[in-house]
């Protein structure tokens, strides 16, 4: 699941020109999010839902 969330979130972040930092802070107060997400974290469903709101995705 995380790593989908993961390629779907890099691909919203190059089609908008936004960093990834400053997508985790805009999504969800949290500017290290993606970086986390490569080293292997796992989001709660609720961050995950979160996350999927901010960019309007549905997975």
């Amino acid at each position: 699941m995380s790593a989908n969330l993961l390629r779907v979130i890099t691909m919203y972040c190059e089609r908008n020109g936004l960093a990834e930092s400053k997508f985790g802070l805009m999504a969800v107060n949290d500017p290290k999010l993606v970086r986390d997400m490569r080293r292997g974290r796992e989001l709660r469903a609720a961050t995950a839902r979160k996350v999927r709101e901010f960019m309007g995705v549905a997975l």
